[in-house]
């Protein structure tokens, strides 16, 4: 097509773009002055980058300039050969007598040598003739570009939209100035006018700016892949299937790219961003927009380039974008492939759920036939360890370990190194039937991941032993092994190190660190990273603990106690038990926390001495923090205080018990011989969080302390409290005024006054002690005084009875005494008595509360809550309910059967859901504690047997049985009910048989 321009008044061409609007002065001038002498200007660059706009502007300044004659254009793209021939031909003709005239050809097609070597003749045959001639063409027109050596070559580089051009473009386009051009655009014309629309960021625009870098882009690899020589474009597919990286990346997989390659790819095709000081490359676009497009676009024209790519990115740590590659573009087998090249990466940077749906797949789909290499069976077997799939790892172990010693030849030495740690680390000491008995060289070379496999499990042998991690993290050369969202082996470590700070000392409070591991911790989750995400989640609720924040993440230490349970990992088990057992007593729940700890102490063993001497301290805390203060007091009577140089737990131990009795001499005389104990600092957190939780007493002790280290054993809020009761002025009591009664009735019956016991001579009557029992077991509701006389002085006449009522009612308003507000802690209404609620607290009120919720049918507990009040009902139903002499005893037998009753109905319900959560220990103390109290009981029996199977103490069951039997005949005369018997035939008999046969 060819427009003669010569007559026109108004420059009308084709679409050019919107880059046409702005004129390049700088370029234009340049053009001008070297085109005269050189004759012919070649413009070669990708299409986007305004070649045709130049062009267009080069013909309008030979327009305006008066001494041009005739200015022709030809549009050539797309053109044949002859074509491009004869229109250069006509127009040669047209301006043979018209001298300085101007010759712009656009898009000079692709000739063979021999078309282009005419072509080329024919353009300095025109220039000889005094035609200006100006051409452009595309990077792949590479005959053209090399064969003109005598032109004016404007190259892609300087086409892009520079610097000094910014604000031009910018004021043309209306594009904000606060933009980064060139991180947007790289200064690709179309690209940069894509943005006129409106401000980057609004839907539209940023629309149009990803459907424009998907064209040049698009462009570019056309042209590339036009080549006879595919390493360019080879080069750039990578390139962009990689988003941005090193060349070294490349060349560190089999890619070379030569420093000719390279200063085409920045000269002619600068859209990849390649930094040759650096030799770095970035693409633009972002990931789920423009660059996934292009990745199918590669994936079409060449599906080879996205395996090469998912291997360089595995190699560069990058397994993220490598398997959303392999996701998206490969298939099961590709992917079990990179998995035994690369399982240690894929399974340590959180892809092992991606390989194991890879390798199931291929099980369905071939069945028995399916037998993995021995590198693919230790990546699939370090993939399912990962997301702790125990089925799946202990079949590719198998696989190995059928093997024999071949395996040891075929598999990687360091990959085998890695594979053992991370069990340990995920699974503990048991194991997953990974083979022991292969040999290796004993000396191969680490790893950074592997490093920091190694040192989590050194600090957590250190946590349990000693507290002190030493050098544990000395030996890393960084704390990252993997440029990913997740770095298994990195995460360990980085929470490993927030874990370190409660147990050294240092930690000072919840930091921005927090807050960015606890966002780790749903991608964790959706990973299936199982052992990684309740360590974190550990770590995270320890850190709140310790800082006397709430625990947001309650079940968090439970968790970790029954994964540890999962994976027989003794020590990880009794650190959650401990942890669980601290957030009880942070919560105002002393009896849990005492049967965590006394549940540590159990299961310890003589190595962890610094387990055990926080269970102990934990144990003391609870005490205190539940016992009467007179109780508190005997017992600090029998302290020995006169040790000195007792290690931290015992120090606080005795230090906590001597100021919760209120011995301030004596404390301040154990402080001062064994401060270097008290102010040990791997004790500092678990004993500033006993103060907090005492609360009085722990202000006692802070006194004492060293005013320089007051800070460091004391939480948010506590030494507020302390000043505002120190410039409080209290006001003056009367001396019976009381704050609360507590009566407990459970296997003896005892009073109590603001901790004091209510001695015989407080009562002054036994019937006023009777009467407030009888009164305590109707607590929600008030009781006649007629049912109270009859009940109290069943033998009397009923007028001495009523009398006897109003002296003992007496008797019992002066034991309890008056509320601060001066109301009587015994209630009278009309005719009905009763006790003040808000002030007087019963066990048997808090036991009805307790096991209503176990029991009840809707809105009950479940889970590890259940098992937990059933524990506390345990450790509340102290015995039988106490039934007092002297009175009809009738309401009070038939209150005991119904506590009773409720109490086994409690530990059976406890002790089964203990077992659907797999806590045999919980289990086995719930039955027990059942069986104490009532062993006639059939469905009582039934549970105990069930659970002592499932604790593997078959013993126990066939004693159990026997002494069933045995109290039925004797007692009753009866046999065990048809359920229980069949029951006992299926545990015991039928197992027995099995045996015999086996025999």
């Amino acid at each position: 097509m060819v427009q003669d321009l010569g007559n026109t008044s108004d420059l009308e061409v084709m679409s050019i773009g919107g880059s046409y609007m702005i004129r390049r002065d700088r370029l234009m001038n340049e053009l001008v002055i070297k085109g005269r002498q050189a004759g012919i200007v070649l413009l070669y660059a990708p299409d986007g980058f305004g070649k045709t706009s130049v062009l267009m502007q080069y013909v309008r300044e030979a327009k305006g300039d008066g001494t041009r004659g005739s200015v022709r254009v030809i549009e050539a793209d797309r053109a044949i050969g002859r074509e491009v021939f004869m229109q250069l031909e006509v127009v040669a003709e047209e301006l043979k007598d018209k001298p300085h005239s101007l010759i712009a050809i656009d898009n000079v097609p692709v000739l063979d040598q021999r078309d282009t070597e005419d072509f080329i003749d024919m353009i300095r045959g025109l220039r000889a003739a005094g035609v200006g001639i100006l051409l452009t063409c595309r990077p792949s027109n590479r005959l053209l570009i090399h064969g003109l050596g005598d032109s004016v070559k404007v190259n892609a580089q300087m086409l892009k939209v520079h610097a000094y051009e910014y604000s031009a473009w910018a004021s043309a386009f209306s594009i904000s100035t606060s933009l980064d051009f060139y991180q947007l655009t790289q200064g690709v014309p179309e690209l940069v006018s894509a943005l006129q629309t409106g401000l980057y960021g609004q839907g539209d625009v940023a629309q149009l700016l990803e459907n424009e870098i998907v064209n040049v882009y698009g462009a570019v690899l056309a042209d590339l892949a036009s080549l006879e020589n595919n390493t360019l474009f080879n080069v750039a597919g990578l390139m962009v299937l990689m988003g941005e990286g090193n060349i070294a990346e490349l060349e560190a997989c089999g890619v070379r790219l030569s420093m000719v390659d390279q200063s085409y790819l920045v000269r002619d095709y600068p859209i990849f961003g390649i930094d040759p000081a650096e030799r770095s490359f970035v693409c633009m676009g972002t990931e789920g927009n423009a660059r996934l497009r292009l990745r199918k676009l590669i994936a079409e024209i060449s599906p080879e380039l996205i395996r090469r790519a998912a291997r360089i990115l595995i190699k560069a740590g990058r397994c993220d974008l490598a398997m959303d590659l392999a996701d998206a573009f490969l298939d099961r087998n590709v992917v079990l492939e990179l998995a035994g090249q690369y399982g240690v990466d894929l399974a340590l940077t959180g892809h092992g759920a991606d390989v194991c749906r890879a390798v199931l797949g291929a099980m369905n789909a071939d069945g028995l036939s399916y037998e993995p290499t021995l590198s693919e069976a230790l990546g699939v077997y370090l993939s399912a360890v990962s997301i702790s799939n125990a089925k799946l790892a202990r079949c590719m172990a198998a696989v190995i370990e059928r093997a024999g010693e071949r395996a040891a030849q075929e598999i990687d030495p360091l990959s085998w190194k890695v594979a053992q740690a991370f069990t340990i680390v995920c699974y503990g000491q048991s194991g997953l039937g990974l083979p022991a008995t292969l040999s290796f060289p004993d000396h191969v070379a680490s790893c950074d991941a592997l490093d920091m496999l190694s040192a989590h499990i050194e600090i957590k042998r250190r946590l349990a032993e000693c507290a002190d991690v030493g050098d544990a993290f000395d030996g890393l050369r960084k704390y990252g092994a993997y440029d990913c969202e997740l770095d298994v082996a990195g995460l360990f470590i980085r929470a490993d190190r927030m874990l370190v700070e409660l147990f050294d000392g240092s930690f000072a409070g919840i930091d921005a660190r927090d807050d960015e591991l606890a966002l780790m911790v749903e991608a964790l989750d959706a990973r299936s990273l199982r052992s990684l995400t309740i360590w974190v989640r550990m770590v995270l609720a320890a850190r709140r603990l310790f800082a006397g924040l709430p625990v947001t993440d309650e079940a968090a230490f439970s968790e970790i106690d029954r994964f540890a349970v999962r994976v027989r990992d003794n020590r990880l088990q009794l650190f959650g038990l401990l942890l669980e057992g601290w957030q009880s007593m942070s919560e105002g729940r002393p009896v849990n926390a005492k049967f965590r700890a006394v549940q540590v102490l159990k299961l310890v063993d003589e190595t962890a001495t610094y387990m055990r001497d926080n269970a102990l301290l934990l144990e003391r805390v609870a005490f205190l923090r539940n016992t009467s203060m007179m109780t508190v007091r005997e017992e600090a009577e029998l302290l020995d205080i006169s040790q000195t140089q007792v290690r931290g737990s015992e120090a606080w131990m005795v230090a906590l018990h001597l100021a919760s009795a209120g011995r301030d001499s004596d404390l301040a005389a154990w402080m001062s011989m064994n401060r270097p104990g008290m102010l040990e600092p791997s004790y500092r957190l678990f004993a500033r969080l006993a103060m907090h939780c005492l609360g009085e007493p722990g202000a006692r002790i802070r006194k004492k302390l060293p005013v320089h280290e007051l800070s460091k054993y004391t939480l948010h809020g506590d030494l507020d409290e302390a000043r505002e009761r120190l410039f409080q002025v209290e006001e003056v009591e009367a001396v019976n005024t009381i704050e609360h009664i507590e009566i407990r009735m459970f296997g003896a019956f005892r009073a109590e006054r603001d901790g004091f016991p209510i001695t015989d001579k407080m009562w002054r009557r036994k019937k006023a002690a009777t009467l407030a029992e009888r009164l305590a077991l109707s607590m929600d509701a008030l009781v006649d005084r007629e049912t109270l006389a009859m009940e109290l002085w069943p033998h009397a006449e009923f007028n001495r009875a009523r009398n006897n009522l109003y002296s003992t009612i007496s008797r019992l308003r002066s034991a309890l005494g008056p509320t601060p507000d001066g109301k009587s802690c015994v209630l009278i209404q009309n005719e009905c008595i009763g006790l003040n609620g808000d002030y007087v607290k019963t066990d048997v009120r808090l036991f009805e509360q307790m096991t209503r919720e176990i029991l009840g049918n809707r809105g009950g507990a479940r889970g590890p809550h259940l098992v937990e009040l059933c524990l506390k009902v345990e450790q509340l139903y102290a015995g039988s309910l106490y039934i007092p002499n002297g009175c009809n005893p009738t309401y009070f037998v038939r209150m005991r059967h119904i506590m009773q009753s409720k109490f086994i109905d409690s530990m059976i319900r406890g002790a089964n859901e203990a077992l659907e959560e797999n806590d045999l220990q919980s289990a086995i103390w719930l039955v027990e504690a059942g069986l104490r109290q009532e062993t006639a009981r059939e469905d009582m029996v039934r549970c105990a047997m069930r659970v002592y199977n499932a604790a593997g103490r078959r013993r126990d069951i066939i004693d159990l049985y026997s002494g069933h039997v045995h109290h039925l005949k004797e007692q009753i005369a009866g046999v065990p009910e048809p359920e229980t018997r069949r029951l006992y035939e299926r545990l015991v008999e039928g197992r027995l048989k099995r045996m015999a046969v086996v025999r």
